[in-house]
């Protein structure tokens, strides 16, 4: 069992990418509207009104890294390269496929 944290800007921007045209060979429409409404009802959805420390090489998502840490999460979970390959790992993250190998082993 998780409980899954996101922000707003995270939402918008779940929202915005499933929905280009250029996706649309993958999801339709109809499914990620679905989606994301089953993330906005599923998950926390949290405000970011802290201060948030220079962490990331791109700092577009150092504001991820002060989330985790604010609301106390075990993982991140992205595929984003910068995450990933980021030296720290506090907390670790992984990507979707292993946190999904990490729920399983359970």
């Amino acid at each position: 069992m998780f409980d899954l944290i996101v922000s707003e800007g995270v939402l918008s921007e779940v929202e915005d990418v499933l929905t280009r045209p250029r996706l649309a060979k993958w999801i339709t429409h109809d499914d990620a509207v679905a989606f994301f409404r089953s993330i906005r009802t599923t998950a926390d959805v949290v405000v970011v009104p802290f201060a948030i420390p220079e962490t990331l090489r791109d700092s577009d998502d150092d504001y991820l890294v002060a989330l985790a840490r604010k609301n106390g999460a075990d993982y991140i979970v992205s595929g984003h390269k910068d995450l990933l390959e980021w030296e720290e790992q506090n907390p670790p993250v992984v990507t979707p496929a292993a946190f999904d190998k990490l729920l399983n082993a359970e």
